[in-house]
C-alpha cells in the first residue's frame, strides 16, 4: 500500500491580502464608529473643520499685520464682526463670553459631596448687556461609578427652572483638585426673565455613586455663596446659609457680533486666501459664520459662531 506525501505549504499572506484585510478592517471600524451615534459624529467632524478654518483666519490676519507694519485688515477693531460681504442682517450670538469667575485656584481647594449639599451663587447683572441664552460651567467629580442627572436651578426670588447640567455617568471619577473637570451645558435663558440678580444652584444629586462639587476655602469677594442640607429650597432665604468659600462655577453669555458684516476680501483674498472660508453648514460668502475682532493686546481673535455640541469654538493669534 502506497504512502501519500501531504505537501505542506508554509506560505503565509501576501502583500497585497494583508492589505486588502487591513482596509476592510478599517472600513467596518469607520462604519461601527459612525453608527454608535451619527449625528455627534458628524457634528464633530464639522467642528474639526471648524477649528481648522477659524485657525487660517487668525494667522492670516496675524500675518497681515507682520506685512503691513503692524496695520491691520481695514474694518477690523475691537468689535465682533461675522466676516461677510453682506451690510446688514449680520448680528447673531457668537461665542461665549464668561462674564464671572468667582473663584481662586490657588486657595486651599476641597470636594464636598453633591449629595449631601445643594449650593448656588447669586450674580449681578445690573451692567451687563442683554442675553437671551446662559451657559453655565461647574466643576464635578464622580467618587466611583456614577448614574443619573445632574441638575441646575437657575432663577430670582420669585421665580425659577430647573435645567439637567450632565449625566454623572459622563464625568470624571476620581479626579483631583489639580487634575479637575469643567462641565458645561447653555439654557434658553434671557436676562429679561432673571432681572438683574439671579441664582445659579447646583441641585442636591439623587442618583447612585457619591457626586462631588470643588470649592475654594476663602475666596475673593464677589457673589454670594450660599448652601443648604435639607432639600433644594426655593428663590427665598429660608434654609439657606451663608459659606465663606467660593464654588468652581461660573456663568457666561454669548457675545453678539455687529449688524453689517466685515468684508476681509480686499485685505486677505489672493495673497492670503483664494476664499475666504465660510462654516461648512450655515455659511455663505455675504455671511460667513466665522467672525473676528482685535484683543486689548492687538491680537486676532477668530470665533466660529455655529459651534455645535455646545463646544466653544474660538482661536486668539
Amino acid at each position: 500500500m502506497q504512502s501519500k506525501k501531504i505537501k505542506k505549504s508554509n506560505q503565509g499572506f501576501t502583500l497585497i491580502e494583508l492589505l486588502i484585510v487591513i482596509g476592510i478592517i478599517a472600513i467596518l471600524a469607520a462604519v461601527i464608529f459612525v453608527a454608535i451615534n451619527p449625528s455627534r459624529r458628524i457634528r464633530d467632524t464639522l467642528n474639526a473643520r471648524r477649528w481648522l478654518e477659524i485657525d487660517s483666519i487668525a494667522r492670516s490676519i496675524k500675518q497681515y499685520q507682520i506685512d503691513h507694519n503692524g496695520n491691520n485688515p481695514t474694518g477690523l477693531d475691537n468689535t465682533l464682526r461675522m466676516i461677510g460681504t453682506d451690510s446688514t442682517g449680520c448680528s447673531t450670538d457668537c461665542g461665549s463670553t464668561s462674564e464671572i469667575y468667582y473663584f481662586d485656584p490657588s486657595e486651599s481647594l476641597h470636594y464636598y459631596s453633591n449629595n449631601t449639599y445643594s449650593v448656588r451663587t447669586w450674580f449681578d447683572i445690573t451692567s451687563t448687556s442683554d442675553f437671551d441664552s446662559l451657559t453655565v460651567s461647574i466643576v464635578l467629580d464622580c467618587d466611583g461609578s456614577c448614574s443619573g442627572p445632574i441638575s441646575v436651578r437657575i432663577g430670582n426670588a420669585s421665580s425659577y427652572n430647573d435645567y439637567t447640567l450632565v449625566n454623572a455617568s459622563q464625568i470624571t471619577t476620581d479626579g483631583t483638585t489639580g487634575n479637575r473637570s469643567w462641565y458645561t451645558n447653555t439654557y434658553p435663558v434671557a436676562k429679561s426673565s432673571l432681572g438683574n440678580y439671579f441664582f445659579v444652584q447646583l441641585l442636591k444629586y439623587t442618583g447612585t455613586g457619591t457626586v462631588k462639587f470643588l470649592m475654594d476655602e476663602s475666596g475673593p469677594a464677589g457673589p454670594d455663596p450660599e448652601y443648604r442640607t435639607s432639600g433644594n429650597g426655593d428663590g427665598s432665604q429660608a434654609g439657606w446659609m451663608n459659606d465663606n468659600g467660593d464654588y468652581f462655577m461660573k456663568i457666561g453669555v454669548p457675545e453678539k457680533t455687529a449688524d453689517a458684516c466685515l468684508n476681509l476680501n480686499s485685505s486677505l483674498v489672493d495673497q492670503y486666501f483664494k476664499a475666504i472660508p465660510i462654516d461648512p453648514k450655515t455659511g455663505s460668502d455675504e455671511k460667513t459664520f466665522y467672525a473676528v475682532k482685535l484683543t486689548a493686546s492687538g491680537g486676532a481673535q477668530a470665533v466660529a459662531c455655529s459651534a455645535e455640541n455646545n463646544e466653544e469654538i474660538q482661536i486668539i493669534r
